[in-house]
């Protein structure tokens, strides 16, 4: 499979934006290389797919904890949600913030955290 990069309004999303602006791009004809987002050398149908399929289906990506800290907990006013977290040297765990401390439960030097996924779906749709 290709590199895939939906990106096509390069705001470091994807989104309906990006379909929007695929659609109209291939709505003119306009085969410009940004355009082509599954990098196989052609702008067409494939491209709005893969980019609809990006946008519905988002890959999680690395939050730097200068830039924010994870959400907190649904149920609670002290902590975050678990979310995987690396830190300064490249370990990778699992940890929720503590909002009262002001601090990582167990982990110090983090620098980095995404969510987690969701669990797998059994036969039936039951998680």
């Amino acid at each position: 499979m290709s590199e895939i990069n939906a990106d096509v309004n390069g705001d470091g999303t994807v989104d309906i934006h990006d379909v929007n602006e695929l659609t109209g791009a291939l709505l003119k004809g306009d085969k410009s290389p940004e355009y082509d987002v599954n990098k196989d050398g052609r702008v067409d149908i494939g491209d709005l797919a893969d980019t609809i399929d990006a946008s519905l289906n988002p890959t999680p990506a690395w939050v730097s904890v200068e830039e924010r800290l994870p959400p907190r907990a649904e149920n609670s006013f002290t902590f975050s949600d678990y979310v995987l977290v690396c830190d300064n040297i490249g370990y990778m765990d699992t940890a929720c913030y503590n909002f009262e401390k002001n601090r990582w439960d167990w982990l110090n030097n983090v620098t980095h955290w995404m969510p987690l996924p969701q669990p797998p779906v059994k036969k039936g749709g039951e998680r």
